[in-house]
């Protein structure tokens, strides 16, 4: 059904400022659209929705806007009496949630605004689920982690690749088109194992744990395009805690050859290796002495691999 355009009083219009997903109003835009005012250029309508407390002193109850914040605002800056609108009747639908979908351009909303609604979204319901929050924000990166964090990090979804079931041809994100750039910054094997889930690949034997991988790649692939880029993060791993360097054994360790090799064998070319050094305040002067009176190697970078 086609929405009905009418014309609605300026006066009858309100910014509420809890269903708005901006942190302001960007007032060189809004100067921008007033000069395009002038010169005569239309404006979609924008969208607007009954208030759920209108004031009852006026005959008529009052409209917040959904959709429209700088075309309303340079309608008042040019004197003008009345605006083109459509009214929406979003029955369940969160109108913050709602509004941010509607916020993709020609400016998206920031890191921070989307990370500020999706938080006021929750706090607004809390029976909201991370991932219908991550559907209505309107982002265009979407961020998937073991762990569901709704009250401090909802705008990442949660999502866990269970090893016993059939995920390679199951979507995982809602989004219809497929990525530009995939992060995978994996849990490390074996060291911070007790640190993650139980159900962590970080737990894994290290045959295991490579397998893991070599299933994960594969699946990339398939949702990939040709233009895709996967930059993946790790570093050497080797079982060199309180252990000298020409005592390690070698066959326990997975290093970045390792990883290239698996990554190579799934179809992934390597384009850039890019070294990332790691704070400093890791080692401290007390550690650096134990671990060179040890001879111990330790590992000050972490790094990622960029691949097509």
């Amino acid at each position: 059904m086609k929405d009905t355009i009418v014309e609605i009083q300026m006066s009858d219009i309100v910014l509420d400022d809890t269903i708005y997903p901006r942190e302001n109003i960007d007032h060189k835009r809004v100067l921008v659209f007033v000069e395009n005012l002038r010169d005569g250029f239309e404006f979609d309508p924008i969208q607007i929705q009954l208030c759920p407390n209108p004031d009852r002193s006026k005959k008529k109850a009052g409209y917040r806007i959904l959709d429209g914040a700088h075309r309303w605002s340079a309608y008042k800056k040019t004197g003008q009496t009345v605006i083109p609108a459509i009214v929406k009747t979003l029955n369940e639908i969160d109108p913050l949630l709602y509004a941010a979908k509607l916020a993709i351009g020609p400016k998206q909303l920031t890191e921070a605004e989307t990370r500020h609604t999706a938080r006021r979204a929750f706090k607004n319901n809390s029976q909201l689920r991370s991932s219908e929050i991550g559907k209505a924000i309107g982002r265009r990166c979407w961020s998937l982690d073991m762990d569901d964090r709704p009250d401090t990090r909802p705008e990442i979804e949660p999502y866990h690749w269970d090893l016993e079931s059939k995920w390679d041809d199951l979507p995982i994100i809602n989004s219809k088109d497929k990525p530009d750039l995939i992060i995978c910054d994996p849990p490390y094997f074996d060291k911070k194992a007790r640190e993650y889930a139980e159900q962590s690949i970080s737990g894994l034997s290290r045959k295991n744990y490579l397998k893991f991988l070599e299933r994960f790649f594969l699946f990339l692939k398939k949702i990939s395009k040709k233009k895709t880029r996967l930059a993946f993060i790790n570093s050497d791993w080797r079982d060199f805690q309180n252990c000298p360097a020409n005592k390690e054994n070698p066959h326990q360790a997975i290093l970045i050859v390792d990883y290239h090799e698996i990554l190579k064998k799934t179809g992934w070319q390597l384009t850039h290796i890019i070294q990332a050094p790691m704070s400093s305040e890791r080692f401290n002067a007390g550690v650096v002495a134990a671990m060179q009176k040890k001879k111990i190697l330790g590992v000050v970078s972490r790094y990622v691999m960029i691949l097509k």
